[in-house]
């Protein structure tokens, strides 16, 4: 014969979803307080609007990815707790460069959710920062870590400057800057170049310059079109001994999806090498890239 539920046991259970409920407001409010109106860095930059993840970070909707400074920066303005899911609904920001700040963000783009499936229910604050964590870049070096290679000397730099003018707290050795800037020795040797085997020149007397051969121009991003932005990327990088460019790094930005797109096509002009005593060589340079609209 089945037993019917006595009335303690039912009162032990309301009383056990009630002290659920209360922790998972507990938790809500903790997180709030943590992160509402916060910036966050997104590890994937997805271009969708609604965006689901597991519990170790890995995207689960399909869709691309587009450029950090569109679609990789997530404005918190509520996160809601709950059984199986941790939810986060913002805003997504937009980047452009001024002279004053850097990169810095310049409006909204739309509302964006984000949810983080759970394997369990979420019993503390350091939990959901954990998972947080699978998702976001919570730190500055994790954020300068989750970009493209061509952009982290550029942020590691801007996030450097933000430190020395107080407006970042980080350890003392979480940007070494040093690191990223080339050092050029008298014969004009490039020693800082990692990834390349061979020997990589400045231009000074006794090299020639490499000669562009095709150089197809990069297209608008449709936001920078929308809003009528111009101006001019500027690009450090190497035209190796076969006329071909590596090792792209951002040296002054635009934002608004720009930046990658200028990289993205210089990856694939290409030269006639720079040649000393009439053989080809190596050569670090500098160049800009510019988006106008006529």
């Amino acid at each position: 014969m089945r037993k019917r539920p006595t009335f303690l046991t039912l009162a032990a259970i309301c009383f056990l979803s009630l002290y659920a409920f209360a922790s998972d407001q507990n938790l809500e409010t903790a997180l709030n307080s943590q992160y509402q109106d916060k910036i966050l860095a997104l590890r994937h930059p997805l271009e969708k609007n609604s965006q689901v993840y597991d519990s170790n970070g890995n995207v689960q909707t399909a869709g691309n990815e587009g450029p950090w400074t569109l679609y990789g920066r997530f404005h918190v303005k509520k996160i809601t707790v709950q059984k199986h899911a941790l939810r986060l609904e913002g805003e997504r920001l937009v980047y452009i460069f001024n002279q004053q700040n850097g990169l810095a963000p310049s409006g909204h783009r739309g509302n964006v959710k984000v949810e983080i499936h759970l394997l369990h229910p979420i019993v503390s604050a350091e939990e959901a920062n954990t998972l947080m964590g699978r998702v976001f870049a919570l730190t500055d070096d994790e954020m300068v870590r989750s970009v493209p290679a061509f952009w982290q000397p550029y942020l590691r730099q801007q996030a450097a400057h933000a430190l020395q003018a107080g407006k970042m707290v980080l350890p003392p050795d979480a940007f070494d800057t040093t690191a990223q800037l080339k050092e050029t020795d008298s014969a004009g040797h490039d020693s800082g170049n990692a990834g390349t085997k061979q020997k990589v020149y400045t231009i000074h007397p006794g090299v020639t310059a490499p000669r562009a051969k095709s150089t197809p121009q990069p297209e608008y991003s449709e936001a920078a079109r929308k809003e009528r932005y111009q101006g001019t990327v500027m690009i450090s990088l190497i035209v190796d001994e076969k006329g071909r460019v590596i090792q792209p790094q951002i040296v002054r930005p635009l934002g608004l999806g720009l930046d990658d797109n200028a990289v993205n096509r210089v990856m694939t002009w290409r030269f006639e090498p720079a040649t000393i005593d009439h053989k080809p060589v190596a050569v670090q340079l500098s160049l800009e890239v510019s988006f106008n609209l006529y």
